[in-house]
């Protein structure tokens, strides 16, 4: 009698459990509708959403403490390198089910060129870059779809993970990827200045625990030989030691399916994030095009969902259709219409779910509406912080809608 009273309870608990969470979502969407009357929150959900239902297991089991860590990877274009929406995503499954690690990250500073708000990286030395979109590659991009290169002696950069109001960011492992026969190099904590030495033994990953939690790290390439003078960088997967989300962002600016399709060691290093879930957003670049089509878009979305999965199996995967923009500033955009067909269409024949921000987001013209409250940024195609953040609620709660949904059966 007292093993079915609780387990009465233990049921009762769960289902009031999943519906306080399906009602703060339900408020959630309410609040934006309120503030953007022009969106359609009606359409924040996930199409195909059993294509989904091997993370949600995953999802479940980590809730009940029978899993420790979760891999998310969400791949992009210049949206994604900003990592505002993204952060948002990463940002809310932690709070919700624990902080596991920032993930990959790459200084991309060294390259000149834009990386995380909440990375900061500095060199005193020069360091070429190239990406999957770059032209005369001086190496072939891996999993973070750019490489970093130097040959100064003994080069040295300095990274720095910053917390957030409501996230530790803080870690206890850093794995450096190393794309090619690297020199020896010293790896420190910068808060306390202990070094760990690391003798390159030809592998692709370099594990450095820390000793106790920290922020910030400084690698420094011992004096080359004469043999391996190039100090090659792929990538860095920053981990702690909590149970949780692991969230890891990829974004390249200007980057398209095709190009993605065109690094095959981007695909070939994607096993090394283990990865549980993969969200795509891409199809901002490819509506620049005139030319565009949907056949197109076919080929290529379905193409890299076929490739990722021939390297990590079965995973389930979302693909996000872009909100509608401007073309060439001016202009509402009358290409998204072949993206968002092409898109939907791969993500049928491959089984993936979708979330559709085009409609969401409110449909062909919205973008004016999205320019006039300050979400898009004056250039038509980025969006501005504001934009990002609220882009990244709309993915989360889809997702945990689903969820909510997918545990109540």
């Amino acid at each position: 009698m007292l093993k079915k009273t609780l387990l009465i309870l233990f049921i009762s608990t769960l289902l009031y459990s999943c519906m306080c969470a399906a009602e703060k979502i339900e408020e959630a969407n309410a609040v934006i509708q309120e503030e953007y009357p022009f969106l359609n929150m009606q359409a924040d959900t996930i199409i195909d959403a059993d294509c989904l239902s091997g993370f949600f297991v995953k999802l479940a089991a980590l809730e009940k403490g029978e899993k420790r860590v979760l891999n998310i990877v969400h791949i992009g274009d210049s949206h994604v390198q900003a990592d505002f929406g993204a952060q948002e995503v990463r940002s809310l499954f932690q709070q919700q089910f624990g902080n596991a690690g920032r993930g990959l990250v790459m200084p991309l500073r060294l390259g000149k060129t834009n990386e995380a708000s909440t990375l900061r990286s500095s060199s005193e030395n020069e360091w070429q870059y190239t990406s999957i979109i770059s032209r005369n590659s001086i190496a072939e991009p891996g999993i973070a779809a750019a490489v970093l290169q130097t040959s100064d002696s003994a080069a040295a950069f300095n990274l720095l993970v910053r917390n957030t109001d409501v996230l530790d960011n803080s870690f206890t492992k850093a794995v450096f990827i190393l794309p090619s026969d690297n020199p020896d190099f010293q790896v420190s904590d910068t808060s306390s200045n202990e070094p760990y030495f690391v003798s390159n033994s030809g592998s692709l990953t370099f594990p450095v625990p820390f000793s106790r939690p920290t922020n910030s790290l400084r690698l420094t390439v011992l004096q080359p030989d004469s043999l391996r003078s190039q100090f090659s960088l792929g990538g860095i997967i920053l981990e702690n030691e909590q149970a949780g989300i692991r969230y890891h962002s990829i974004g390249i600016n200007g980057a398209r399916y095709r190009n993605y399709n065109a690094a095959p060691q981007f695909f070939e290093q994607l096993p090394l994030l283990n990865p549980d879930l993969i969200i795509i957003a891409l199809g901002t670049n490819e509506a620049s095009a005139r030319d565009i089509t949907a056949d197109e878009v076919y080929y290529q979305a379905s193409t890299m969902i076929n490739r990722i999965r021939g390297k990590v199996g079965e995973v389930p995967v979302v693909v996000v259709v872009p909100v509608h923009d401007y073309y060439r500033r001016k202009y509402f955009n009358p290409y998204l219409k072949f993206v968002r067909k092409g898109l939907l269409e791969a993500a049928s024949t491959t089984r993936s779910a979708v979330l559709d921000l085009h409609e969401v987001g409110g449909g062909y013209g919205s973008c004016q509406k999205w320019k006039a409250t300050q979400l898009l940024h004056k250039d038509g195609v980025h969006f501005t912080v504001k934009g990002y953040k609220l882009q990244g609620n709309m993915l989360f709660n889809a997702l945990m809608d689903s969820y909510q949904k997918y545990g109540a059966r």
